[in-house]
């Protein structure tokens, strides 16, 4: 089974660290993707966080018109990598031909770059 939300104790690592990917050829590695798409789902959250927390308006003002958009763009980018993660883990344990295992990786890697 998959924490689908085990990526979230990472929280405190956003805006301590950059990027330490910079060539193409890094970003073709699946680990390190991963990784890229995990950061900018941590960013995504805990900015809208932040916004959420310091505002002073009800709650309800906050879901259906000042953040709205924000909510809608950390679900989403939550879905997408826990949908990432879940074809990884598959690709890593499910299937016993080697190529099928090294094409579907590629097309987790190509997936998340697309999402990033």
């Amino acid at each position: 089974m998959i924490d689908i939300f085990e990526y979230l104790n990472e929280i405190e690592k956003v805006g301590k660290t950059s990027c330490p990917y910079k060539t193409a050829e890094e970003f073709t590695q699946p680990e390190n993707v991963f990784e890229v798409m995990k950061y900018l789902a941590l960013s995504v959250y805990k900015t809208t966080n932040e916004k959420l927390l310091a505002s002073n308006a009800t709650q309800k003002e906050k879901t259906n018109s000042l953040f709205g958009i924000d909510l809608i763009k950390m679900a989403a980018i939550h879905i997408k990598f826990v949908g990432v993660k879940i074809m990884k883990k598959r690709s890593e344990t499910q299937y016993s031909c080697e190529n099928f295992m090294k094409h579907r990786q590629n097309l987790g890697v190509l997936l998340a770059l697309h999402f990033v």
